[in-house]
């Protein structure tokens, strides 16, 4: 493992892979409304992000020479709400970003395969894997505070959870499996019961749990099917929302003791459109945006 942050595993995205206005439409907030009128209101009470590498015992890899210098301003507190970054332009501190942010989320163990960064290099998308079985791309919401922390081989407890842009409640449509598929007759051995009249194989989805990256979309953004296992109002608001949030099965792995790799999602009273949240059992269908923040760092120094 490297012995310095961010070397071997940094790549540049465009700077459209971190398009603000996206992020707030969950809230019903645009990029400015939010720079005229939350910011001014929020930004003295709110507290500086504070990072893992201020508690004892637990010290960042050094960065390399050339990073940029970067505060991280949360509002109207550490729990939810909007991150305002400000870094040093022509000398003086600008703000030169904002994101939504939420730290409660699921907790998952990962290694870090690549951090994904904007041009400003204080923005990231982490692809880490998870539990060995599939690699997963999420926005961290903490990056310019804990950017010293991902290096190369690093693994880490992390808190994600997905802001929903889309949401539905059901199952999708079954699926239809020809003679020609690749997985036919292994499916038609493994489940006769699914064989229709044509010849055709029709898997239903019920309850099925699966999680696929959008076509077209930035690193970290993801369809999501599976059923609800807990639905719970958010401690608070975010941007003056009701915020459910719901615990999800977004994949279930084969021939292991715990198979259900458990997912957290955000649904904002906005995203519902007046429907009522779902409850548990219900199958449900998001579009969602991975983020979170490092909640114990250097998992493999311990």
């Amino acid at each position: 493992m490297s012995a310095v942050a961010l070397l071997n595993i940094t790549h540049i995205l465009p700077e459209e892979a971190f398009d603000g206005h996206w992020w707030l439409q969950p809230f019903g907030l645009d990029m400015d409304k939010a720079l005229s009128e939350y910011v001014p209101a929020h930004f003295v009470d709110g507290v500086e992000a504070l990072t893992w590498a201020g508690s004892p015992g637990i010290k960042p890899f050094p960065l390399p020479a050339g990073q940029p210098h970067c505060a991280l301003r949360l509002m109207p507190d550490a729990r939810a709400g909007l991150a305002a970054l400000l870094a040093q332009v022509d000398g003086r501190p600008a703000l030169t970003a904002v994101w939504p942010f939420a730290t409660g989320g699921g907790e998952h163990e990962l290694e870090i395969k690549q951090v994904l960064m904007a041009p400003n290099q204080m923005q990231a998308v982490i692809v880490a894997n998870l539990r060995g079985v599939m690699d997963i791309a999420w926005m961290d919401v903490m990056f310019p505070v804990d950017r010293g922390f991902y290096a190369e081989g690093s693994r880490h407890m992390a808190s994600l959870a997905g802001i929903a842009h889309q949401f539905t409640v059901g199952a999708a449509e079954s699926m239809r499996i020809g003679p020609g598929h690749a997985n036919y007759a292994a499916l038609r051995e493994q489940y006769p019961q699914w064989l229709q009249a044509d010849g055709a194989i029709e898997m239903p989805t019920t309850g099925m749990a699966s999680m696929f990256p959008l076509k077209d979309a930035p690193p970290g953004v993801y369809s999501i099917q599976g059923p609800v296992k807990q639905v719970a109002l958010y401690p608070e608001t975010i941007f003056d929302r009701e915020i459910w949030e719901l615990k999800v099965t977004g994949l279930r792995l084969e021939g292991v003791v715990n198979p259900d790799i458990d997912l957290t999602i955000l649904v904002s009273d906005l995203v519902l459109n007046g429907r009522a949240p779902p409850r548990i059992g219900d199958d449900m269908n998001a579009v969602v945006r991975l983020q979170g923040r490092i909640t114990w760092p250097n998992l493999q120094l311990t």
